[in-house]
């Protein structure tokens, strides 16, 4: 029965006491921590949007430059380098025609009628100091063909490839069997311009050293053409005066070159010097030499 009672009592007891106090700081602190934590989210939601974004901006950016640079170029020649140009200005120049003596003698076309030489009238050789470099590209077609135009295209290709076309493109002989085949060599060179002289090494006289005393089986020695050279020749140096005096055709040549002459639109003197002469047995009973012209 007492405990009974005391069950009841305690009861009452927890019923009527009054209820606990709830800290309000405690709540209002919780609160904010919620919220806190919730911007926190936001903020670190717009984080990451912003940079999606930013990489979704790179990525398109890349493939901008990657589609620019997959882009065909346009190519154009004259962005090549100059060294690249020159060289493939030497190639051109290699494979274009040079000017040379003809295998035939070059008299051959300066005599236009041969029928003349067969009927033994003496043809009227022309005046060298009325041919001009037309003149002599139509009268002897293919003996002295122009630099190729890659050699205009520019300053540079200018100055370096008409150099290089001179220096090898040029093979002209003083041939002494040749004597009419002279004249155009010299109008040519007369024109010449005198930087693009000095760089010309192909130039070269081909001269007659000895032959035999002429007797009366003259031609029977030397045979008909041979003969005929020597005689030409002998009659050409006799009416310059340089046979008497034991003149050459070397000395010939060299009065030729030496001597002032007026062109149209040339006027001046070729400065030069001959280099050793090397002597060989041409033909029987003919000993010939070879000599080069060096211009200064």
């Amino acid at each position: 029965m007492e405990i009974l009672e005391l069950a009841i009592q305690h009861d009452l007891l927890h019923t009527l006491s009054p209820p606990q106090m709830v800290d309000v700081s405690d709540r209002f602190n919780s609160n904010r921590s919620t919220s806190d934590a919730i911007a926190g989210n936001a903020i670190n939601d717009g984080e990451v949007t912003q940079a999606n974004v930013q990489s979704a901006s790179d990525i398109k950016e890349r493939d901008v430059v990657g589609a620019e640079e997959t882009k065909p170029q346009t190519f154009r020649l004259f962005d090549l380098p100059d060294e690249l140009w020159v060289r493939i200005g030497k190639m051109v120049v290699d494979d274009a025609p040079g000017v040379a003596t003809p295998l035939e003698s070059m008299s051959d076309a300066l005599l236009h009628d041969r029928s003349a030489r067969i009927k033994g009238t003496r043809p009227i050789l022309p005046q060298t100091i009325t041919y001009t470099p037309r003149m002599i590209a139509e009268n002897f077609p293919g003996c002295f063909p122009t630099p190729p135009a890659i050699t205009q295209a520019t300053s540079l290709l200018r100055r370096e490839l008409l150099v290089y076309f001179f220096q090898t493109k040029i093979n002209l002989i003083f041939d002494w069997h040749d004597i009419a085949g002279s004249f155009p060599i010299l109008v040519w060179l007369r024109f010449v311009d005198p930087n693009m002289l000095r760089a010309i090494q192909g130039v070269s006289i081909i001269g007659l050293v000895k032959y035999p005393e002429p007797t009366v089986d003259h031609v029977t020695v030397l045979g008909m053409k041979d003969a005929y050279y020597v005689d030409a020749l002998e009659a050409h140096l006799d009416s310059k005066n340089l046979f008497n005096n034991g003149g050459t055709w070397t000395d010939y040549v060299r009065s030729n070159l030496s001597l002032d002459f007026k062109t149209p639109g040339k006027t001046g003197r070729m400065e030069f010097e001959l280099g050793d002469k090397i002597e060989y047995d041409a033909a029987r009973g003919i000993r010939e030499y070879k000599q080069m012209v060096v211009f200064k």
